[in-house]
């Protein structure tokens, strides 16, 4: 086993213990801007932050331990960061977009929040989905596709505070979108729910399995 996998401990029940580390991804993101498009309302998220560490997990889904996949994967996320922050954000903007747009007009014309930030920003700008998104998660999978280990990246989005968004990615192309953490104790099927994903919810771009 390479020095790799000694960032990874277990607790005293065997439950794994998350590697801190430095991100190498979305250090920028910062979860400031929640609209609510169900509800018709905006709020500005009181904790917010902006943190330069993730917490990341070595999944052994298929029983095998930990293996070169994994680490694969961490050295394609690392490597292929600019691309894979590119990748997700063709990915996330429209659903971004769509949710705002759909918020503002279902609000009154002198609600607060709205009325104190809207010059803030350049909402139709893509830079913007930066302050509605922050990355909670990293999970490595001991599976591959083409050689390459295969990563799923958890966000905390203004859209959706109560699910968040998982993807699912290897290099730098996203497999699938789902709920957060939605990808993880999959076991042999990982790739399959990720095939049936992709029936109804693929995005031009997306990396066809």
């Amino acid at each position: 086993m390479s020095e790799f996998f000694e960032n990874f401990k277990f607790d005293e029940f065997d439950d794994p213990i998350p590697w801190v580390t430095s991100s190498p991804v979305f250090i920028d993101a910062e979860l400031t801007y929640e609209f609510d498009s169900l509800r018709g309302c905006v709020k500005r998220n009181q904790r917010r932050r902006r943190n330069a560490t993730v917490e990341v997990y070595a999944h052994n889904e298929l029983e095998n331990g930990y293996q070169e996949f994994q680490q694969a994967a961490w050295g394609d996320l690392s490597t292929y960061a600019t691309s894979v922050e590119t990748a997700v954000a063709e990915k996330l903007w429209p659903i971004c977009r769509e949710n705002f747009t759909t918020c503002i007009a279902s609000l009154e014309t002198h609600e607060k929040t709205w009325s104190a930030i809207r010059s803030r920003e350049q909402w139709d700008d893509k830079s913007v989905l930066l302050k509605q998104i922050a990355l909670t998660g990293i999970s490595l999978f001991d599976t591959e596709i083409a050689g390459h280990g295969i990563f799923s990246l958890d966000f905390a989005v203004g859209w959706d505070e109560e699910h968040g968004v998982s993807l699912l990615m290897v290099r730098d192309k996203v497999i699938a979108k789902s709920g957060l953490a939605d990808f993880i104790c999959r076991g042999e099927s990982l790739l399959d729910h990720a095939k049936y994903i992709q029936n109804y919810d693929f995005t031009q771009g997306d990396l066809r399995i």
